[in-house]
């Protein structure tokens, strides 16, 4: 067995659905849309406090975990595996428009048209931590994709401001056509398009120098820009004509006008570019574009109240494995895992999460989680272990774990590579892996009802427990001799090493 078929092969993955957020200003909700089935699929009070908290904008983390609703005076945060909101931002009254996140995922940025500023939040806090002042009315809102710089649409002002986020300054301002509203980055980060909504064009910014270099006219009061995931083309949604322009960003020309229902406003794309989906504020619904044929191939109610009024859409990201969906318990862990590098599943686009870990397999993901997913250690000897060969698979990652002293085997001079991990063994692999060697943890005091005082492992086992990394397995157990599934392992590992 080779490391590859282990941790997965680097081929892309079964696709899965995706799901679309769509914030509904007048139903005080949003629409969870299933782009596999164009059904809605679960439907999230924006803010229960307040019924009339008027949801906008919609931004997704780039690990897709949480969804980030902009209301009138803070910002709702969605768990995307529960469709549940888990905590509000407030960010101040007024207005709050759109939202977007950095491409690193470690800030939130909210414009806010009635106080002419940009609220920062701390995605890892999910704390206000800075205001910056934009122009007059800013409406729109994009990040290069370094995170870098954010570039803001000024309504009233027909300008961009662009916002250095190291420092949360403007350090350039880009005068455009009239109205800017919408605007979007091209993927490789070398220009913005801005929607002007009453010049009916899109203005096209060189973001190596901050001057305009080319104007596209579309259609009639264009709102919401964005791209296809390779760029080529940008779909800007025209309100009063009621229609999408396609431009080609080669060119800059319009190629192709898509006729969708009454007043579009928001557009986001599924994760492979297939498929467009437009918000249709005045009719209430979402149009699915087909961007190999430029035609509209559905039509999604998002509410079944008299009036909802969608605004902002933003696509969340599809799982990376075909046999973890987004509402599997342990998604989001699993997802981390593997952005992290730490693992590309077991292979044909699966993660296998109900299958046991190997005490092989855990020297990897160990040695990976202490060292970085570009960790290679030595070659290996074949003289530390009995069972063990030079050639054997995890050879090198195994010796290292020794090397470390995180592990000594399990007894008589052998490794047992092949031997599944229980829980009770985990925690001192995690523990070791975290705090060093040396560490001991403090002594227990009996915390769970199947962990006795005098079990081997029990100050381990309470330790993991102190650290958050483990609250058991329910009922006041902790199951210290169960197998560790690779569900079970990727929350450990996460939590131990902060991924």
């Amino acid at each position: 067995m080779i490391l590859g078929s282990l941790l997965g092969a680097l081929s892309a993955p079964v696709k899965a659905d995706s799901f679309a957020y769509v914030a509904n200003f007048n139903s005080h909700n949003v629409s969870v849309i299933n782009t596999g089935t164009n059904s809605v699929v679960a439907t999230v009070a924006a803010c229960s406090n307040n019924p009339f908290c008027s949801p906008f904008g919609v931004a997704i983390t780039p690990k897709g975990t949480f969804a980030y609703v902009t209301n009138i005076d803070n910002v709702a945060v969605i768990n995307t595996g529960t469709n549940t909101v888990v905590t509000t931002v407030a960010v101040g009254g007024g207005a709050s428009r759109d939202i977007a996140i950095t491409p690193d995922g470690a800030f939130a940025y909210v414009v806010h048209d009635s106080f002419d500023s940009v609220s920062v939040i701390s995605t890892g806090t999910n704390t206000m931590v800075a205001t910056v002042a934009a122009g007059s009315t800013p409406r729109g809102i994009a990040f290069t994709p370094d995170s870098a710089f954010a570039y803001v649409t000024n309504s009233d002002s027909d300008n961009v401001s662009v916002i250095n986020t190291g420092t949360n300054t403007v350090v350039a301002t880009v005068a455009v056509d009239s109205f800017p509203h919408g605007i979007a980055i091209t993927p490789d980060g070398a220009f913005a398009y801005v929607t002007n909504s009453v010049s009916d064009t899109v203005s096209v910014i060189n973001t190596g120098t901050n001057t305009v270099v080319a104007t596209v006219a579309v259609d009639s009061f264009p709102r919401g820009i964005a791209f296809t995931p390779d760029g080529a083309f940008a779909y800007v949604t025209n309100q009063d004509s009621n229609d999408v322009s396609v431009i080609n960003t080669g060119t800059n020309t319009v190629v192709a006008t898509v006729a969708v229902r009454f007043a579009p406003y928001d557009i986001a794309f599924t994760p492979d570019g297939a498929f467009a989906y437009v918000t249709v504020s005045g009719s209430d619904n979402v149009s699915v574009i087909d961007t190999g044929t430029n035609t509209v191939v559905g039509t999604v109610p998002t509410c079944s109240g008299p009036i909802c009024t969608p605004f902002g859409i933003a696509i969340k990201p599809e799982g990376t494995f075909a046999d973890v969906p987004g509402d599997y318990w342990a998604f989001s862990f699993i997802e981390t895992l593997a952005a992290s590098g730490i693992t590309a599943g077991c292979g044909g686009g699966n993660y296998c999460p109900l299958d046991p870990v190997t005490r092989a397999q855990m020297a990897v993901f160990l040695e990976r989680g202490m060292n970085g997913s570009n960790f290679s250690p030595p070659p290996a000897t074949g003289n530390v272990f009995l069972d063990v060969g030079a050639g054997d698979f995890a050879a090198s990652f195994i010796e290292q774990l020794f090397a470390d002293g995180i592990t000594a085997g399990c007894g008589n001079n052998n490794y047992c590579p092949d031997s599944d991990v229980t829980r009770d063994q985990m925690a001192v692999f995690l523990l070791r892996a975290k705090h060093g060697s040396s560490y001991s943890p403090p002594a227990a005091t009996g915390i769970f009802i199947d962990v006795p005082l005098s079990y081997w492992a029990v100050h381990w086992i309470e330790q993991l427990a102190a650290e958050a990394i483990t609250a058991g397995c329910g009922g006041g157990n902790y199951c210290p001799e169960a197998q560790v599934t690779r569900d079970q392992m990727a929350v450990f590992l996460v939590r131990t090493f902060g991924l």
